[in-house]
């Protein structure tokens, strides 16, 4: 959220979020960036399973799809694109955890005045969707992570996915009330 009200102070159009565990090809982020002021996107996800691709972006190397992710991870993340669907329309965000994305001044601005201080990825997502702001994603190939541990492993996997699920639940609850 710091980083949206920084944005938001320096009167920037878009935020570039990417992790540091050096999976995100981060050469690609001018391509991103461009593609979602061109395409008019107000969130672009760097998505590793999605079937959407732009020449300019994807890389012609084969994707291995768990190359980059445990089953475990991949399983949770099955688990959270379907209450997704219900924001969507029936749409499948493929990559609901991703850790590249490109957010408009629209995006940031709706998610500092909506999301809860420690929020999950998937629920900016569904807040988005909610408000009718569009969300796309587009291929680019992750590598196995470089540095660092995964926060979400082990117990802390369950709890990870039951904290997303519940938060998509309660939303879907409060969109209805809108």
């Amino acid at each position: 959220m710091t980083v949206f009200k920084i944005a938001n102070a320096a009167n920037f159009d878009f935020v570039v979020r990417c992790d540091t565990d050096g999976q995100h090809p981060v050469e690609l982020i001018p391509a991103l960036v461009e593609k979602a002021i061109t395409e008019k996107m107000e969130l672009l996800i760097g998505s590793q399973f999605t079937k959407m691709r732009d020449p300019k972006i994807t890389q012609e190397v084969p994707l291995k799809r768990l190359e980059s992710t445990t089953l475990s991870r991949r399983i949770g993340g099955w688990l959270i694109r379907v209450p997704l669907l219900f924001f969507s329309g029936g749409r499948e965000i493929t990559d609901p955890t991703s850790g590249l994305r490109v957010y408009s001044r629209s995006a940031f601005l709706t998610l500092l005045s909506q999301m809860p201080d420690e929020y999950p990825e998937a629920e900016s997502i569904a807040i988005l969707l909610a408000r009718r702001l569009s969300v796309v994603e587009t291929l680019v190939r992750m590598s196995p992570r470089k540095v660092g541990l995964s926060s979400i492993s082990g117990i802390k996997s369950v709890q990870f996915v039951l904290k997303v699920m519940s938060a998509l639940f309660g939303l879907q609850i409060r969109t209805l009330f809108l």
